[in-house]
Parts: structure tokens; sequence; C-alpha cells
């Protein structure tokens, strides 16, 4: 009797971190405020600053905004539902309300599980985030790594947000999972190369983009009352203000995303604190033919207590297919061996009006006609110092006017990856040879 009561406590301990982890991949829940006291004392002392006694009754007094309890109150949080232990900011600085970045978070695991360019047999790769302006609370790494295991690059333009950053990773053993670097002001028009161009591995393109940008687009609208009477909180200018507000900073990362990336990374997502700029920029991607010709845009809100903001994503992931080693035959292959067995492919493949031909870069262009559909084969290079690195191949349609030409891709992916990936025993004959 006493082993099989163990054996049951064993389990139940065992259970534990899975219990735990369940919990941050789902919504948080109204933050019960006499449970986060009871185990936090430092929140327990700031929630006693705001009762007030009244016809012999105590009442919590939230009508005033109050940066030290709002701090305690984003410790306490994140202390009891993603054991982060140590989180400071410095001093004037945004506080961030832990439910919606949590929200916005889990819409992006939503959006890779259904939108994500990687193929189901490359979902084993880490995934990498890029969260551009994080702030001097690296919110959304803290939360994407805890509940899902990421990877980010986090960059911020104030270096005393970059180095309280780095500070909070450190502190909590994170710093080999998020790397934070400064990017320069003068290279807002680049908002993603620029990050990537200030990182120590700037050949690893992030899986998505997540930004929450500043607001305003000048101190007195920053500075201004609130419409709904509420006090202001607590930030400098850099979280606060830049040119053109939120709408221009998104409009930069939409150039950016058209002119430099496309579907190299999978989703664009930012969140907005208006319906009005969400809609303007959903008028600017359409004016670029994003969402035309088969992209996608997507919309969702985040609606915590009397505040909701907005979400956008944008993704080119319907046009590209991404495979890499999957543990069958394929494992272990060279990027040589790798291309070989694309070449034999479409060799065996081509059709009379269909061509291909190597480009200097090492791709393969791939075309039906006279422009009735162009795809390009890239070939990825392993990277020593990547752990995880693995020969990959990217397909993309880069051109077409038959709309017909989206099923023939999805369909030439398939034979491809099954061709390439999978075990064959026309493979088992080469090797054998």
């Amino acid at each position: 009797m006493k082993r099989n009561r163990e054996s049951s406590e064993d389990k139940e301990a065992a259970s534990e971190p899975s219990r735990a982890l369940a919990a941050m991949r789902t919504p948080l829940p109204q933050p019960d405020f006499s449970a986060l006291a009871e185990s936090d004392g430092a929140f327990k002392s700031a929630l006693e600053t705001r009762t007030k006694s009244t016809d012999d009754k105590t009442v919590l007094d939230l009508t005033k905004v109050d940066e030290e309890f709002n701090l305690c109150l984003t410790r306490a949080i994140l202390k009891a539902y993603f054991s982060i232990r140590y989180f400071e900011i410095p001093r004037s600085h945004l506080v961030p309300p832990v439910p919606n970045r949590h929200s916005y978070v889990l819409w992006i695991n939503s959006l890779l599980s259904s939108l994500s360019p990687l193929s189901s047999s490359s979902r084993t790769t880490l995934v990498r985030g890029l969260d551009i302006g994080t702030g001097a609370s690296c919110i959304y790494p803290l939360l994407g790594c805890r509940a899902f295991g990421w990877e980010f690059l986090a960059s911020d333009v104030d270096p005393s947000s970059v180095q309280s950053s780095g500070d909070i990773l450190e502190r909590n053993g994170m710093k080999e999972q998020v790397e934070v670097v400064h990017c320069s002001v003068d290279d807002k028009s680049n908002q993603i190369s620029s990050a990537l161009g200030a990182s120590k591995a700037p050949h690893r393109l992030p899986h998505f983009v997540m930004t929450n940008p500043p607001f305003y687009s000048n101190s007195a609208d920053a500075e201004s009352a609130r419409q709904d009477g509420r006090d202001r909180t607590a930030f400098t200018s850099c979280e606060s203000v830049c040119e053109g507000g939120e709408v221009g900073f998104v409009k930069r990362m939409v150039d950016d995303s058209v002119r430099l990336y496309r579907d190299k990374i999978g989703l664009y997502t930012a969140m907005l604190s208006k319906r009005s700029s969400m809609n303007e920029i959903i008028a600017f991607l359409k004016s670029k033919e994003v969402g035309v010709g088969g992209n996608c845009i997507h919309t969702t809100e985040f609606c915590h207590g009397k505040v909701t903001r907005f979400g956008l994503c944008w993704t080119f992931a319907d046009c590209a297919k991404r495979f890499c080693n999957d543990g069958g035959d394929g494992n272990g292959l060279t990027n040589a061996e790798i291309r070989e067995r694309v070449e034999v492919f479409l060799k065996e493949n081509q059709r009379e009006d269909e061509t291909f031909s190597n480009e200097e870069d090492g791709s393969i262009s791939y075309a039906k006609g006279k422009d009735e559909w162009k795809m390009r084969i890239e070939f990825e290079k392993e990277v020593d110092e990547v752990a995880d690195a693995k020969a990959a191949v990217n397909v993309r349609l880069t051109e077409f006017k038959d709309p017909k030409a989206k099923g023939h891709f999805k369909n030439f992916c398939e034979r491809l990856s099954g061709e390439v990936f999978r075990t064959n025993r026309k493979w088992r004959r080469k090797k054998g040879k």
C-alpha cells in the first residue's frame, strides 16, 4: 500500500509541470487579487494601500493609476502563472498589463498552427520570433519562451530598455533563448533588417514578426487627457511616440515585408490601439497587393475589461513552402544531396512547355509557358554554429497569371516533398551503387 501511495504521489508531482504548461497556453483568468496577495508579499502591501473603508465595508479603489501598484500586479501575475521570479524595470517606463500581451502571444501561436509556411514535417524546428520594440520589460519574449519554448530576437531603439530587458532575461535564466539588440533610430524605415543586422546571427530569419508600436505621432497627443477620463500610465517618449504613430510604424513594417522579405518570413503581426488604425493599414496592405491574388490578411480583437486592442496579421505563406529533413530517408542529407534529388525530380517531371535553370544565387527557377507561372527553389545552407540547423528547401510561387497556378503549386510541393525527403527505394538503390 505504501508503494502504491508513493507511486500516486510521484505521478501527481510529475503532472505538475504539464498542468502549469497547459495553464500558460490558455487565456489568463480574471486576476484574483486576494490569491495573488497571499502568494506575493509586495503585492499584498500595494493592495492594502488601495483599499478604503466606507460604511463598515472595505473596498478596493482602482480609480487612480498607480505605477507602483501596476508594477507589483504585473510582477505577481508573472510569478504566479509563468514562474518569472525577477521583474524590475526602470521607473517611468511602461508597465505592461499581462493579460492582453498574453492574448497576443496565444493568437500568434494559433496563426503558426494554421497558417505557417513550415510543412508539417518541419514543425519540429524551433520557432523563432522577432519582437520589434520590446521595451524595458521584454514582455512578449518572456511569455512566448515560457509558454511555448520559442526563441526570440528582440529589438529596441532605447538603450535603457535594451539594458533592462537583458537584466530581466539574465536573472530568469533566459539569455540563451532571447537575444536583445539595440537599433538606431535612423534605421526606422528598415525595422526588420535593422534588427537582423544588429543580431549575432543575421542569417537566422524569424518565423514571425510581432510589434506593439508606439500609439502616438506627437507628444501633445501622448500627454493629453484620455477620452474616458482615466489617468495616463507612465511611459517614455520612445514607448509612446514615433513618426506617424502606430499607423506609420506598421506601414513601414509593411514596406519592409513587401520589398525585402515577403514569404521568407511566415507571419507579420501587430497589436494596435484603434480599429481605425487597423482599417487604414489593411487598405495600405491591399494597395501593395497584399491580400490580393492569394495572400492572406487576418484580424482579431483582444478584450480585457474596458480595454480593447486589435490584432493584425499578413502573410505570403500560401505561396511558399519549406521542407527539411523529417527523420525519414532524408535524415542527415547534405545540401548537395538534396539539390541532386530536386534536379532529378524536375528532369523526370518536366513537361514540354516547362523550363528550369540554375541562377547565380544558387537557386533554381522553374517556369511554365509565357509567364503562366514561375517558381523559385532555394536551398538553405547549413550553419555549423546553429545547433538545430538542417538542410532545407524553400519553394516559392513568385509569379502567376493562370488562376490554376496555386493548385499546381500545392500539388508540385507535395510531390517534391515525397520524392526528396521521404523514404524512397530509388534513393536507397542509388546509395547502394
